[in-house]
């Protein structure tokens, strides 16, 4: 591959003949480029293959890692596995409406929180979760920051009252 077809091709041209209406199953093309392009490891591939169509879509979709990283593999299996869990409830953890969890992941695709930060942000009140996706910030020259936003959303809880 070339890297000329970008993700928006997807489906198109690029793919033969466009997808039929109500097709349920990727393309293995489509699938073998989105693994090239994010360079996945065997791993993330694997995730990749083993998720249903209609989660397939959502993962290749909307994974978007921060452009600083080389290496997403493990990101994206995090991702995927979010993903999955999420529509596998018909809701988020604890029940978050769908809305609600699109603005958690988006903040976690935004920072490249790992597990541990992603979990700490789930078990969070929804006002506390509100307050630290609105307030974290970062030193821009930090690579990798889950340690920082856990202490961060650790320290909001506490003052609001909401720890324990």
């Amino acid at each position: 591959a070339t890297g000329a077809g970008e993700a928006a091709e997807w489906g198109g041209e690029a793919a033969g003949e466009p997808a039929a209406e109500g097709a349920d199953v990727l393309e293995e093309a489509d699938i073998a480029a989105f693994i090239e392009r994010f360079s996945l490891n065997d791993n993330a591939a694997g995730k990749l293959r083993s998720l249903s169509p209609d989660v397939q879509r959502v993962v290749m979709a909307d994974f978007s890692p921060p452009s600083h990283m080389s290496e997403v593999s493990g990101k994206f299996i995090m991702f995927a596995v979010s993903i999955d869990k999420a529509r596998a409830q018909g809701l988020g953890p604890r029940g978050v409406a769908p809305d609600r969890q699109q603005q958690i992941e988006a903040f976690v695709q935004k920072w490249g929180l790992n597990q541990d930060a992603l979990t700490k942000l789930n078990k969070l009140p929804p006002a506390v979760q509100s307050i630290v996706m609105a307030e974290f910030s970062p030193p821009p020259h930090i690579e990798e920051c889950s340690g920082k936003f856990i202490m961060f959303a650790a320290s909001v809880e506490k003052r609001s009252g909401a720890a324990g």
